[in-house]
């Protein structure tokens, strides 16, 4: 679901919770058009992930879960990266990224056979360490193809009464700025409040998308900068750069607090 049509406030609250979390199906933006009035459509940012899992890593793979450790690790090199995180249960998820052409990924690969991608993958980044690689080795059997897709930085439409967007949906980004659900939920909780207040539900709508139109533009523009960032002819170096600025700000709040 991801426009939202009133009746009651109740309802209202439920399907915004919704939306907002199930908000992906508007990032290539199947339904989003059917009524928005916008010109634009997400782009293909040239970026695209291949997500995998690895479970019980705890107790199977004690050297992996170490490399990982309690929150996420990350190496970049040859044109190539992955990102390993660490959820909930002692699983992990992990997703190779690779800067190519749309549909390289579902050519290269051969996604009827989880042995294949695996071995596949591992092959495509020959001359990482070893221990790397074993992320790859020790994945399940769930592959997911994952093109990165954003709309340009500013997006919004013209108001049409009865109907709204939110989440992903509404300002589909690429991850690398880490603002993402963060914006969803907020887009929840925003709407659902001025829903909740004595003005015409139309009135409260626009309200809210002419806060969230501002509100998400700077998320937007780090996404983009990020992704623009990440694996290019310099991205090694560019993205350290990245996380010391990243660091450095983030030393100068500690201090300030």
């Amino acid at each position: 679901m991801i426009a939202v049509k009133w009746r009651t406030v109740e309802e209202t609250v439920a399907r915004i919770a919704c939306a907002a979390i199930d908000s992906y199906q508007g990032r290539r933006g199947q339904a989003r058009l059917s009524w928005c009035s916008s010109y634009w459509t997400p782009q293909y940012s040239g970026l695209c992930f291949v997500e995998f899992g690895i479970d019980d890593v705890d107790r199977s793979y004690p050297a992996l879960a170490c490399l990982v450790g309690r929150g996420k690790m990350s190496v970049e090199g040859n044109g190539k990266a992955l990102i390993v995180q660490r959820n909930a249960n002692s699983h992990f998820r992990g997703y190779a990224i690779l800067r190519v052409p749309p549909g390289w990924v579902e050519r290269r690969f051969d996604f009827t056979s989880p042995k294949a991608v695996r071995e596949g993958l591992i092959r495509e980044y020959s001359g990482f360490a070893d221990e790397i690689l074993d992320l790859f080795r020790a994945s399940n059997e769930h592959f997911a193809i994952r093109p990165i897709h954003a709309l340009p930085v500013g997006h919004c439409w013209t108001h049409r009464k009865g109907l709204t967007l939110i989440g992903d949906a509404a300002h589909v980004m690429s991850p690398f700025g880490g603002e993402g659900v963060n914006n969803a939920m907020l887009d929840a909780a925003e709407l659902a409040r001025l829903l909740a207040t004595d003005s015409p539900w139309d009135d409260a709508v626009m309200e809210y998308e002419a806060s969230m139109f501002a509100r998400v533009a700077e998320s937007a523009e780090g996404s983009a900068e990020g992704a623009a960032t990440f694996l290019s002819h310099d991205g090694q170096a560019l993205t350290l750069e990245l996380y010391r600025r990243h660091r450095s700000a983030h030393e100068a709040s500690a201090g300030a607090g």
